[in-house]
């Protein structure tokens, strides 16, 4: 695995996407490392994620003209961020309770307590087990920004990331994620009302 990872990221390293061949080979690249991060077993994968990471970075795809490398970039960071998290769920996801609401009225109160109190022991828990390596910032980031692609497909992409690597991240890490995702959003709302007032002013009302 590690000669071919050393030659696919020398032609990645060795190849623009500015260049009809450059995209052709950068395409091939980005599939295979995809296919290899995605099939191959997280032990053998760990130990070359974060240089296949750093070598995406240099990549500046998100620069590209080329929608399929951009959505291929994307799909490459989360599978290398989903090698850098444990496969396994977070304990403060939601969990469906009593699907019967008289059931659910007529359970005695100490029960219902004793649930919450086992909820909030499993969070403790949970989070004393988590050991997060530093490259999800990096991830995590790069998918934000896949987010505001011009293109669905890219940032349908990037949204799948995001919400499979949340999902393996502590309580309060998860929060913070889903905060900058708010206000990612929010930018968007802001932009797409700037425009709107811009056009305004630009275009007359041709009732007036």
């Amino acid at each position: 695995m590690a000669d071919f990872l050393d030659w696919t990221l020398s032609m990645l390293s060795k190849s623009s996407f500015q260049t009809m061949e450059g995209t052709v080979v950068m395409n091939g690249m980005l599939q295979a490392l995809a296919q290899l991060f995605k099939h191959g077993k997280r032990e053998d994968c760990l130990p070359y994620a974060a240089t296949v990471l750093e070598c995406l970075d240099n990549c500046k795809l998100s620069e590209s003209n080329q929608m399929v490398l951009r959505k291929l970039g994307m799909k490459l960071v989360q599978r290398l961020g989903m090698t850098f998290v444990k496969p396994k769920v977070a304990k403060w996801r939601y969990q469906r309770g009593c699907r019967s609401l008289a059931a659910n009225l007529q359970a005695p109160g100490s029960v219902v307590q004793n649930q919450m109190m086992t909820v909030a022991a499993n969070e403790a828990d949970d989070e004393e087990e988590y050991d997060i390596p530093a490259e999800i910032e990096n991830v995590v980031e790069q998918l934000l920004v896949g987010l505001k692609d011009k293109d669905t497909i890219v940032r349908w992409s990037a949204a799948k990331g995001i919400g499979r690597i949340t999902g393996r991240l502590p309580k309060e890490l998860a929060d913070d994620v889903i905060g900058s995702l708010l206000d990612c959003f929010r930018f968007q709302n802001l932009l797409r009302h700037g425009c709107a007032k811009k056009e305004e002013e630009i275009v007359p009302n041709p009732s007036s």
